[in-house]
């Protein structure tokens, strides 16, 4: 997948003189505001654009943009322990005020596209868990790899698509998604699974793919201690802290998704060949 132009902090600068560089870039709001613009702009000429954006401003050295104003957050005894390798006092303050930012950062920026852009899919995701939180339990380590997935579809894109919170997916799956809710049934090379149709529709499905850790609807398989452990169904990615044994179908699917890391080395290989 190609792009036809790549925006960086300085053409952000360029547009909003008033952004302030920061060890990574402008804040999260001026990318935001410069999509809206985008969209807006496609929106009334009707020309399809898909925009891909990466955000910043959540990332150590983490500081909360001015004039934003602090808020103080209070932990709990046991939540200060979980996060004591990440920051404590004003820093870990700072960390979450810088969190709350972004986000709030988002959820604006979603509900001005809605208004302005209503034919606008909108998928939004992590590319990682915040590291340094502290996962200590075992039966925890799907935790510490996973991060949300937020997607919206107007109506009138939705055809057949369906919504099934427990099914099993990861970044692999993301792509592929949107492909089959924008492009029209057009054919195209894919190593993800389609999270929205009604059935599983591809090998590519029912699990999710990290190279430490495999997640399927039933349970999670650390690929480093080779234990599985069985979901206890009282909250969400919470297992059981004793192993067990995969059923077939779970042996089957942690068969093939361990070999997805040497298939991606073999792919990217193969592709840099024959360039």
């Amino acid at each position: 997948m190609g792009v036809n132009e790549i925006i960086d902090e300085n053409t952000l600068k360029t547009r909003y003189p008033e952004a302030k560089s920061g060890t990574w870039g402008v804040p999260d709001e001026y990318m935001f505001r410069y999509a809206e613009e985008e969209l807006a702009r496609a929106e009334k000429s009707g020309t399809p654009v898909f925009i891909m954006m990466m955000s910043v401003t959540n990332h150590p050295p983490y500081h909360l943009p001015a004039p934003h104003q602090l808020k103080n957050f209070r932990l709990e005894e046991q939540e200060q322990k979980r996060l004591a390798n990440l920051a404590s006092g004003k820093e870990l303050n700072e960390i979450f005020n810088t969190f709350r930012y972004s986000n709030d950062q988002l959820g604006r920026f979603i509900g001005k596209v809605k208004t302005i852009a209503p034919d606008t899919i909108i998928a939004a995701t992590g590319d990682h868990n915040m590291r340094a939180i502290g996962y200590p339990e075992s039966a925890d380590a799907a935790l510490g790899h996973s991060v949300p997935f937020y997607l919206y579809v107007p109506q009138a894109y939705r055809g057949s698509a369906e919504y099934h919170p427990e099914r099993a997916g990861s970044h692999k799956d993301i792509l592929p998604t949107l492909y089959n809710l924008s492009l029209s049934e057009a054919r195209y090379y894919r190593t993800g699974c389609n999270l929205t149709a009604p059935r599983p529709d591809s090998p590519w499905c029912g699990y999710g793919y990290n190279p430490e850790v495999i997640i399927t609807e039933r349970g999670f398989y650390h690929q480093h201690s080779k234990a599985f452990h069985k979901w206890d169904n009282k909250n969400i990615q919470t297992a059981e802290s004793r192993p067990s044994t995969p059923d077939g179908e779970d042996q089957a699917i942690i068969r093939r998704a361990s070999a997805y890391t040497p298939f991606l080395e073999w792919q990217i290989n193969r592709i840099v060949s024959t360039q």
